[in-house]
């Protein structure tokens, strides 16, 4: 159920009744379970944001302690892979790592670094208009793009959601989503 009570269906990431995004009810539930041990990956708790494209949650090799983000697209909706090669060259100062990718249940999925800090549109309106904050992502921004520039990759979605936060102080933003 939603929040409000409407049932949902597996794969359901919007309520049809009422319109209520669905980050973790029970269609998440239902998707969590399946992908559980997904191509060697412990899957952990769903991200808590909305996509029309991928369930997004957080995973674990069982070897190790690192973290990363599961992209899970829905069906009938693929990646871009051709880009895969140049995204795995992709300097780590421009974008988050490609860990891996592959198919698990006919559909697509993608593993990528957690990027610890958020998105920059999560960032207050008060510190993102500070000039020195500005200046710095600028910089940061643009160093991003001319790194994809240079691996002749074009982000076609580029907005405050895509741009990662990797550290607050210094400030270091990495441009994310690009299929």
């Amino acid at each position: 159920h939603c929040r409000n009570g409407h049932d949902l269906a597996p794969g359901d990431f919007l309520c049809l009744v009422c319109g209520e995004a669905v980050s973790d009810g029970a269609a998440a539930t239902v998707a969590k379970a399946s992908l559980r041990g997904a191509a060697g990956w412990g899957i952990g708790a769903a991200l808590p944001v909305t996509s029309g494209e991928a369930d997004l949650f957080f995973v674990r090799r069982p070897e190790g302690p690192v973290c990363a983000v599961f992209k899970h697209y829905r069906r009938g909706i693929e990646p871009e892979t051709a880009l895969y090669p140049a995204l795995r060259e992709l300097h780590p100062d421009h974008g988050p790592r490609l860990l891996g990718d592959g198919r698990f249940e006919e559909r697509a999925f993608e593993v990528w670094e957690f990027v610890p800090h958020g998105s920059l549109a999560e960032i207050p309106a008060s510190e993102k208009s500070h000039p020195d904050f500005v200046r710095a992502a600028v910089a940061e921004i643009g160093r991003a793009l001319a790194g994809l520039e240079a691996a002749q990759i074009r982000h076609r979605d580029l907005k405050p959601a895509n741009v990662l936060v990797r550290s607050r102080d210094p400030l270091d933003l990495v441009v994310a989503d690009f299929s």
